[in-house]
Formats: C-alpha cells, sequence, structure tokens
C-alpha cells in the first residue's frame, strides 16, 4: 500500500437514500478517507472490488442478485483484500453469526447511527495503515507524546462517557485542559500535489510553531490530525478568566503565515462546547465550515456564521436530465456546456448551499446519465466519485463536470480511436518536448483544452498511471538516457537538463526509481561497444 493514498471506502445497499447519504453527508475526505464508488447490489459491488481493490465496504445483507454474505464468500474464496462492515435491517442473530464467521470488522442494524459508523470505520483505518506499517505524519510528529496523543484523539471521536473519565486523563497526563466552555480550531494547509514531502514536514513544523506562540496565553492542547491539518482545543476563558476572541487569534496567525510563507492557510472555528464532552461535536461544525473554502472566498476565517441552514427544495432530487441526455447522444456539445452551466444555477438556491450537496447533486447527475447511456463500462462510478469527492473548489467542480459531459457527448461519435486518445498523444508529445522544465498538470491541461482535474482523472483512465509518476517515469528514463550517452557529463547538469534545480531531490526520485543512487549509475550500460 502507498503510504501517500488515502484509505478507500465502497457503499453496497440496494436503498438508494442510504447509498448516496452516506456517500455525501459524511465529510470523509476530511478523515483521509476516500470513496471509491458506490453500488445497488453484490455484483456491481464484486465488479469496483476487483477494479480499485478499496480497503474497506460497508455493504448490506439483503440485497437483489448477489447479497452481501454472498459478496464476502466470494471475495474470500478469491483472497481479495478488503474488510467488510455489515449492515443489515433484520436484527435475527444467524446473518450476524454468518457476517463475522465471514471475517465482518463489524455489524450494524439499520437505522444506522451515522457517528458510530464513522467512528467504526475511522478506527478500522488507524488497524489498516498499522497493519501495513504506515507511519501517518501525526504520529511522526507525536511520537514523544503518544498517550496525550491518544487521548485526544479519543476525546475527538467522542470516545468517553462521562467528564469523570475525560478528568482523570487529564490529571494523569498534566494537559492544560478543564470542564469550561471551549472550541476546537482546526488550522488547515491546503494540499499542493507538487509539493515535496519535506515541504510538508516543514510547513506543519512551522504552523506549529506560530500556534503555539500565539496560544501561550490561553489554556489548550493540540494535535495534527494528519498531513496538513493541526487541532487545537482552547477554553473560552484565558488566563485571568478573560475571554478568547477566537476570530482575532485566527487573525494573528494567519497574518504571521501570510508575511513569512506562501502557505495556503485556512482556519474553521467549532461551536461552543459547554463540557470536554462536546469535542466531537465542536470538531465536526470546524471540519463543516472549512468545508465552504470550496467557494474560494477571500475568506481565510470559517466559523458557524458561514453555514447554510436553508434545506434544498424538494424538487432538487428530481431534475429532469432528458434534454441534455438528447444533447450528448446527438454529440452537440457546446449546448452541452450550456446545459451544464444551467445544471450548477438551479443548484444555488441559496448563494453558496451546502458543498457536500453540490457535490452529491453532480455524482447524482453523472451516474443517472451513464445509466441511461449505458456507459458504465468507460467510466465507472469509482472513477466518477473519486474525482467529484476530491476536487478543491467549485469552479473546478464545474470545469470537470462540463469536460466529463462533453467527454460522453464525443463518445457518442468517436471509437476508441477517436478524438480521445489524441489528447494522450498531445499531452505525451508535451512532456517530451519540455522535458528541462517543471511540468505540471494545469500546463499540460492547458495545452490539450480541458480543466486541470478533469485532465487528471482523464489521464489515470486513459494510461492506468498517475500523470506525476508518469512525468517522473519519462524524465527517469531521459536522465539515464543522458548519462549512457554523455559517461561525463556531471550529475548536476543532468538533473538541470531533465528539471531539476535541486541536485538533492533528483538525487532522491533517481535512487527511488533505479534502485541506485545517480553517482553509482553505470553509464556504460546502454553504449554499444
Amino acid at each position: 500500500m502507498d503510504a501517500n493514498k488515502n484509505i478507500t471506502l465502497l457503499i453496497a445497499d440496494d436503498e438508494a437514500a442510504i447509498r448516496n447519504g452516506l456517500s455525501t453527508v459524511v465529510p470523509w475526505e476530511q478523515f483521509g478517507i476516500t470513496i471509491v464508488g458506490t453500488a445497488e447490489d453484490g455484483r456491481e459491488a464484486y465488479d469496483i472490488i476487483k477494479s480499485c481493490n478499496p480497503d474497506i465496504v460497508i455493504t448490506d445483507i439483503r440485497m437483489p442478485g448477489m447479497d452481501g454474505l454472498q459478496l464476502m464468500e466470494r471475495v474470500k474464496n478469491e483472497k481479495l483484500q478488503t474488510n467488510f462492515i455489515i449492515l443489515s435491517g433484520y436484527g435475527d442473530f444467524k446473518y450476524a453469526q454468518k457476517a463475522i464467521q465471514l471475517g465482518a470488522k463489524n455489524y450494524f442494524l439499520k437505522p444506522i447511527k451515522i457517528d458510530e459508523l464513522v467512528t467504526e470505520i475511522r478506527q478500522q483505518k488507524e488497524v489498516i495503515l498499522q497493519t501495513n506499517h504506515i507511519h501517518s505524519y501525526s504520529a511522526y510528529l507525536n511520537v514523544k507524546s503518544e498517550p496525550k496523543e491518544k487521548f485526544l484523539k479519543r476525546l475527538l471521536k467522542n470516545e468517553f462517557y462521562s467528564y469523570e473519565e475525560i478528568r482523570d486523563e487529564i490529571r494523569r497526563l498534566e494537559l492544560k485542559l478543564n470542564d469550561s466552555p471551549f472550541r476546537v480550531m482546526v488550522f488547515s494547509i491546503q494540499k499542493n500535489e507538487e509539493r515535496e514531502q519535506e515541504d510538508e514536514f516543514q510547513q506543519i513544523n512551522y504552523l506549529l510553531d506560530i500556534v503555539s506562540e500565539e496560544l501561550q496565553e490561553t489554556r489548550y492542547e493540540f494535535l495534527v490530525s494528519g498531513s496538513g491539518e493541526l487541532l487545537a482545543i482552547i477554553h473560552t476563558l484565558q488566563q485571568g478568566d478573560l475571554p478568547v476572541n477566537y476570530r482575532f487569534l485566527a487573525a494573528r496567525c494567519l497574518k504571521r503565515v501570510k508575511r513569512d510563507s506562501t502557505m495556503d492557510l485556512a482556519v474553521g472555528i467549532g461551536k461552543e462546547g459547554a463540557s470536554l464532552t462536546d469535542c466531537s461535536n465542536s470538531y465536526k461544525t470546524a471540519l463543516m465550515c472549512l468545508s465552504y473554502r470550496f467557494y474560494e472566498t477571500e475568506q481565510r476565517i470559517f466559523d458557524e456564521s458561514i453555514l447554510c441552514t436553508t434545506p434544498p427544495p424538494a424538487a432538487a432530487n428530481q431534475m429532469d436530465y432528458n434534454h441534455l441526455i438528447y444533447l450528448i447522444t446527438m454529440n452537440q456539445t457546446e449546448k452541452v456546456r450550456e446545459s451544464c452551466r444551467e445544471y450548477f444555477s438551479q443548484l444555488f438556491y441559496v448563494p453558496m448551499p451546502p458543498p457536500n450537496y453540490i457535490r452529491g447533486m453532480c455524482i447524482y447527475l453523472i451516474t443517472d446519465i451513464q445509466k441511461e447511456l449505458g456507459s458504465g463500462k468507460e467510466f465507472s462510478q469509482a472513477e466518477v466519485i473519486l474525482p467529484i469527492n476530491i476536487i478543491r473548489t467549485m469552479e473546478e467542480l464545474k470545469a470537470y463536470m462540463e469536460d466529463f459531459l462533453v467527454e460522453c457527448a464525443n463518445k457518442q461519435g468517436a471509437g476508441e480511436n477517436g478524438s480521445r486518445n489524441q489528447i494522450i498523444q498531445a499531452a505525451e508529445y508535451y512532456i517530451k518536448s519540455h522535458m528541462g522544465d517543471k511540468i505540471l498538470a494545469k500546463d499540460v491541461a492547458r495545452h490539450v483544452n480541458l480543466s486541470d482535474v478533469y485532465f487528471t482523472s482523464y489521464f489515470k483512465l486513459k494510461t492506468g498511471i498517475n500523470f506525476r509518476d508518469y512525468v517522473i517515469r519519462i524524465k527517469m528514463e531521459h536522465a539515464k538516457g543522458l548519462m549512457e550517452r554523455m559517461p561525463d557529463l556531471p550529475v548536476a547538469e543532468v538533473a538541470a537538463a531533465i528539471g531539476y534545480d535541486d541536485y538533492r531531490s533528483f538525487y532522491r526520485v533517481f535512487k527511488q526509481n533505479t534502485g541506485v543512487a545517480p553517482s553509482d549509475y553505470n553509464r556504460n550500460s546502454g553504449r554499444i561497444p
């Protein structure tokens, strides 16, 4: 398992409300969990498991065609590695017994308690990471304070039954917390695909220093919950019983970050809790507030005032897609784009609807159109849901949806050797003709007239390899060719020739890809005697 990838999750249930609810209501991406697909029966789930190999599968027991137990048996017989969590509306113990015999990690009766299910999945995530010897960055930073880290994580997961339990742990660990009103603040660094892992480490350490200095007059504890996310539990009264101005505190941290770095930082402020037993709710509110970063406003501090409390209109889930399907079928690409823009305008029943609502409605649209066109083989649900859930901004989502629907239209009028493969050919030509530059996905996407997010998803679909990994592979092959043709060429010049200004970065990547350091590479291996 790749240490940098998220834990992946598949949801299988014949009830559309449960499938779509679980996939869109829970902010999975905030927990380091990626939805790779949803399935309405066991057969569809099995196909997704075969193609995507999800780490965790949530499945109903009773489904048409192939039920959840049959799915588990088939996966077990084929020795596919995945963890199952069972849902069922039936209380008969024999179902739970059979599921446990087949290796189910847990068994939940409907109606489901979302908090309990999410807690179970997050615990399974930690087990998977530990089993595969993947050490999260939070563990790296908190290794010297592991008991405190475990306590704070339990606090955020709402795993304590009373404040007495919490109080005993606070005393044992000598923490700066007590049973008084508090808020959870989340300092979130925007992820960047192009950023090296070392840069992430440096940014988190830098952020830790700033937050620690700004909080020195308050009672607080903090931990790093994942790469790019720092959590602080802060009491509403600081020393001398003076109230904490959370927005002012966040503004001070942001001002220092903006002055001294290029870090893209945002701060989410959770709702006030009366007791530390409410810590989980305050944390979830902070994450929900941060999700509105999706709209790319100038705002960098997000609190409850930004949350949309107006429910969507009842007709939102009953939009008529027939005209759009007709346009796709007729390959009228410009009208498809126009219709897609109209669809988005209908979603904005308020200026900023909940981001998860927008994502969910986009998944509804593409899923329904795929089924109508019978194009599930070309673009599977995993390939639809995964990019939609990780898209960072509204504008990126609009561009992705337009490109995706236009591609569906092009598919109606082009064979496998049509214009779609020309996109990959054009991308490969651009990469090979810019070998000495730092090649970014956005530049290649612009060259082939696609949006950044859609291009990277499309490239992976057509080539089977991530764009960034492909670029690295081509650059390393080019570097080996240079060293074989010119054995006396200094390594620093080889690095510069393929766009690496930093020799250390080139050294590390070359060794990861070839197994040897550049200085140890046999430069005569490819030469003709």
